[in-house]
């Protein structure tokens, strides 16, 4: 497997919802793609975005840093940011780091848009 981080934009019909799918190892190396992938979506008015971890093997500070960062922008435009299907190493980082309490996490794509669907447009899910 490439170890490079590659995001891939997931079409879904509802009209502020967007799905990326990350796969691959997200370090420094991946937090310019991932942002510019992140970006492309809120400027076309996705405000509600969800990230398809399954096939993320590992993540750094830099990308944690970078999830943050993506976060507080969809908080911006009245939005948020939850996270899917995340393995079991990157499920660790993510508890050591406490990015588990910031960010709304689930089992399934379907299921993160379910709990964002239930958040009052200007609050993110609990």
């Amino acid at each position: 497997m490439d170890a490079r981080l590659v995001v891939l934009p997931v079409i879904r019909e509802q009209a502020e919802q967007g799905v990326l799918r990350l796969s691959g190892e997200f370090d420094l190396g991946g937090c310019d793609v991932f942002t510019s992938a992140a970006e492309a979506l809120l400027t076309a008015g996705k405000r509600w975005l969800v990230l398809d971890c399954a096939d993320l093997s590992f993540c750094d500070s830099s990308g944690i840093n970078a999830l943050l960062r993506v976060w507080q922008r969809t908080q911006t435009v009245g939005g948020g940011l939850a996270v899917a299907a995340v393995g079991e190493p990157v499920q660790r980082a993510f508890d050591v780091t406490g990015l588990d309490q910031v960010l709304p996490m689930t089992a399934e794509v379907d299921e993160a848009f379910d709990l964002i669907a239930s958040a009052p447009a200007d609050e993110e899910p609990a």
